[in-house]
Parts: structure tokens; C-alpha cells; sequence
């Protein structure tokens, strides 16, 4: 059975909401409007999200503390951001966000399930991070990262990558992953 005043408890502590709350019958929390995590959130989401029609901001403060996704709503329809350094993988990310696509992260050693986003993505570079996939991606744009440094490599790897959108997968990701390796991006040229 599912204690609503819990979920309840956990959303007035964690975060601030405007707009109505729906919390349905599993416990799934569906918000019409725009939610922020106002404060420092635990490793895992304390609640399960499910809709959110406004934006839904996990960035400030930075969400030190989380290392999953799991729990974020499905569905966001105005922008997703999240700036969680020890985020690994995308696992619970939100499967569709209308707008803008954020995700902030140093650790992040995967992209595979990546939401469809509706304007742009905004990704941390890192050296470990497979970029392959963002071939499929033209609206990428690199935030600053303070243990990698500048935003430069995020967008040189940028310009190899946007050489190869739209040239299908089969030989062109293998030309991209050869020009990535010539061009210093190893690690990066995995998908």
C-alpha cells in the first residue's frame, strides 16, 4: 500500500513545486507545473515522479549527493536539468523532455538512454564520455566541467561529430570513431 503522506513529506522537504500535485494510486507523483530540488537531494530520488508539464530543475543547488536518476519523471515537457557530479549513467532519466536537456556530470560514462529532447542538449565533456551516439544529436552544446577543464574539447569533438549527422550509422560512425582516435578523443569514440 502506498503512504501518501510519506511521498507527501518527502516532496515538501526536498522540493518546491508550483503548481497542483497528483499523487496516484502507486505512488507515482504527476505535477502540472514546475519542480525544483531546493535542497541537497539523498543518492537516490526520494519519490517517483511520473508527468511534469513545466520544468523540472535538479541544478542549484548542485546535487552533490545523488548517483541516480532513477526516480525522475518520465515525461518532462518543458526543460530537464540536473547537475549531479556523480550521475554514471542515464538509467531513469526522463524518457521525453520537451525543451532544453540538461545533464551535468564528470562521471557520466554512458549516453545510452539518452531522452528525446525537444531543442537542446547540454552535456559536461569529459575524457571517458562516448560521444559516438551524438552523431545522431546536432543540438549539443558543452558546459564547463571543474575536474576537466574548459568547454574547448566538448566542441572539437563537436565539429568531428556534426561531419557525420545524418550519414547514417554503418560506415560513417566507423569513419567518425577513426577521425575522433586521429584527433586525441580514444576513449571518446565508443558508442
Amino acid at each position: 500500500m502506498v503512504d501518501v503522506m510519506h511521498t507527501r513529506t518527502q516532496l515538501e522537504k526536498y522540493f518546491d513545486i508550483w503548481g497542483e500535485v497528483a499523487v496516484d494510486a502507486e505512488g507515482i507523483v504527476h505535477v502540472q507545473g514546475e519542480v525544483i530540488a531546493g535542497r541537497p537531494l539523498p543518492e537516490h530520488m526520494p519519490v517517483q515522479f511520473g508527468q511534469v508539464t513545466g520544468d523540472f530543475k535538479m541544478a542549484s543547488p548542485i546535487q552533490n549527493n545523488l548517483t541516480s536518476l532513477v526516480g525522475c519523471p518520465h515525461t518532462v515537457m518543458g526543460s530537464f536539468r540536473c547537475v549531479a557530479p556523480k550521475i554514471k549513467t542515464l538509467v531513469g532519466a526522463p524518457k521525453t523532455v520537451g525543451k532544453k536537456c540538461v545533464i551535468a556530470s564528470d562521471s557520466l560514462t554512458s549516453l545510452e538512454h539518452l531522452p528525446e529532447y525537444g531543442d537542446t542538449l547540454l552535456l559536461r565533456y569529459t575524457p571517458h564520455l562516448p560521444l559516438l551516439r551524438l552523431v545522431e544529436h546536432p543540438r549539443v552544446i558543452w558546459s564547463y566541467s571543474p575536474q576537466y577543464g574548459g568547454m574547448e574539447k566538448g566542441m572539437a569533438a563537436t565539429h568531428i561529430l556534426r561531419q557525420y549527422t545524418g550519414k547514417g550509422r554503418g560506415g560513417a560512425l566507423l569513419a567518425c570513431a577513426a577521425k575522433l582516435i586521429l584527433n586525441g578523443y580514444r576513449e571518446n569514440a565508443k558508442w
